[in-house]
This record gives structure tokens, sequence and C-alpha cells, in this order.
């Protein structure tokens, strides 16, 4: 959050704080929104919008498919960038808009791309 502050760039939320998603089912653990890229109209209400960036962060009780299935749908619902964590296998599957998901074992950190210039995200404290 204090990266996107610093940048400027948009504004991050958890899955309560935004507005209604494409189905209820779609609710990231967190996501970026880039206020800038909306209507004014968008901007009064709460918006039907697909974040920029969503992160799906596995648990115990969630099943992999259940949340891949959710990426894909992020995807097609117009994210650009999403990473779905599972530190059950040490993975990471980032999406990316028209492509298949790229599967990275154990990764260190991951980069916030064309998304999020200059981000990186330490993953030491998600492994250990």
């Amino acid at each position: 959050k204090r990266f996107l502050m610093q940048s400027l760039m948009g504004e991050t939320n958890g899955s309560r704080s935004w507005g209604e998603p494409p189905r209820p089912r779609c609710l990231p653990k967190t996501a970026l929104h880039r206020w800038q890229t909306l209507t004014d109209e968008q901007l009064v209400t709460f918006p039907n919008i697909c974040p920029d960036f969503v992160v799906e962060l596995r648990s115990s009780s969630d099943t992999l498919k259940s949340l891949q299935d959710k990426m894909v749908e992020y995807m097609e619902n117009g994210a650009k960038l999403g990473w779905l964590i599972n530190p059950q296998q040490r993975q990471v599957e980032v999406y990316r808009p028209g492509l298949t998901a790229e599967i990275l074992d154990n990764p260190v950190e991951l980069s916030g791309e064309e998304v999020l210039p200059g981000f990186l995200l330490d993953l030491h404290r998600v492994w250990d």
C-alpha cells in the first residue's frame, strides 16, 4: 500500500472494500484499482469493475482449482496481472491476459511488471 501511495498509481483494497464484482465469488484477497482509468460516473457509484491487479493467497481451506478458476475469470474480465500464491507447494502462478499461467517454483520475489513498475514483492516471509 505504501508503494502505491508513494507512486500515486492507484489504491489497494481488500475483498470487501471495492465495488460489486462481475460475479459474487470474484473477490480477490487484494486488488489494485487505477482510479484515473474510471469514468466520472464510475467514480461516484459502486462501479462494476475488475481490478487491474489481483492477488490470491491460497489458504489451507482453498482448493487450487477454485482459485485457478477465479484467476482466469479475473483475466477474462479485464485484470492485467494476477498472482496466485500457493504456500503449500511454494509456487506462484502468474496470470496475464491472453496467456497461459506461468508457474514459478519457489520464487524469491515477484515483479509488478508494467502494471506496478518498480514494485517487487519479497516472498521470504510467505514461505517461512
